[in-house]
């Protein structure tokens, strides 16, 4: 019986070990800090992550999806990213991308061009899905508002787009 409550506490501890990693992220820094630390990791994307300490889905995100290792080794192999909860630069970022809500994700290119927009709580598999979709120029927000604006407009592109702004991904 010792055996087994011995076994039984070694793999409770290794359960917690297999989900160590985190996103890494920048604080509350300047928009030019954040282009310098892309150029020096040669990374091509930045995410940019509006929220506040009190809202509970911002630090659902934080704590429960952020700390998934295959969302972590995504976001920290494409992304390099920044946390905004406070401060004046989350004030300007917000009125430059509209960020009125909270939580929003944001995907730019090293200028500041919006790829793709996230809002909303979500777990790991739909934060995935959400983010290959920002990095794919066919698919992403920009791509398929292009396409709407177009008048190049079907049902798998609407639901696409709602999906991204506050609905999880259809399942396809």
């Amino acid at each position: 019986m010792r055996i087994i409550i011995s076994l039984l506490i070694i793999l409770s501890f290794l359960q917690v070990e297999a989900q160590n990693k985190k996103v890494e992220m920048l604080k509350d820094v300047s928009w030019d800090e954040v282009q310098k630390q892309a150029r020096k990791t040669r990374k091509k994307y930045l995410l940019l992550d509006f929220g506040s300490p009190r809202c509970s889905p911002c630090l659902y995100i934080k704590n429960k999806v952020f700390t998934v290792d295959s969302v972590a080794d995504f976001i920290n192999s494409k992304f390099v990213a920044a946390d905004y909860t406070q401060g004046a630069e989350k004030k300007r970022l917000s009125k430059i991308y509209n960020v009125y809500s909270e939580p929003v994700i944001l995907i730019t290119d090293l200028k500041g061009n919006l790829l793709h927009r996230m809002e909303g709580r979500c777990e790991a598999p739909e934060m995935m899905a959400r983010l290959r979709q920002g990095l794919d120029p066919q698919n992403n927000l920009v791509a398929l508002q292009k396409k709407y604006e177009n008048h190049n407009r079907n049902h798998y592109d609407a639901d696409h787009s709602v999906g991204n702004i506050l609905l999880p991904l259809p399942q396809r």
